[in-house]
């Protein structure tokens, strides 16, 4: 059985984590794709965001990781490492970080973008699928997660260190 863990922001009902959130960068308009199925006219929605992720951190030394929601933004030197050290199944992005009132520069951040996949949400977990459109992949269900502790179905992992679970793609895994 191969161990993972949800990587996100620590403790984010703390006030630490509350005052160290990045916020989106309201002067940046964000532009994401744009899904139109081909078959279900219904089935149109925003997909992956296409411009770079612009945020502001509050005036305080920042940590390896930020958050800005389910954005998740890695300092330089992070990335570094995990290219390093060959983990797959993430690429990284340019990221525009500015403090909320201070001119200085912080340190260099990038997105942390999952590309690895688990597939969907495992069925002991108690979620269940009603169908995935083939036109444009809309999952529909009408289940809800009985046991957090199955979400992962070990054998639709792709083998790489970062994933993520559909339709929870706003979180990321990470193996041991």
């Amino acid at each position: 059985m191969n161990d993972f863990w949800v990587l996100g922001e620590p403790n984010p009902d703390s006030r630490d984590a509350t005052r160290r959130r990045a916020k989106w960068n309201t002067e940046v308009d964000p532009r994401y794709e744009s899904i139109r199925c081909a078959i279900d006219p219904e089935h149109r929605r925003a997909g992956a965001r296409i411009t770079p992720l612009s945020v502001t951190i509050s005036n305080i030394a920042p940590h390896d990781f930020v958050w800005a929601y389910f954005d998740c933004l890695i300092q330089e030197h992070v990335a570094n490492f995990y290219m390093a050290a060959g983990f797959t199944g993430y690429q990284t992005a340019p990221a525009t970080v500015h403090f909320a009132k201070d001119s200085k520069l912080p340190p260099p951040f990038r997105e942390l973008i999952v590309r690895g996949s688990a597939g969907l949400l495992s069925a002991e977990s108690g979620y269940s699928v009603l169908g995935i459109c083939r036109g444009c992949g809309l999952i529909d269900n009408k289940s809800k997660v009985s046991d957090a502790s199955k979400v992962v179905d070990q054998s639709s992992l792709d083998g790489t260190d970062f994933f993520q679970i559909k339709p929870l793609t706003g979180l990321m895994f990470v193996t041991n």
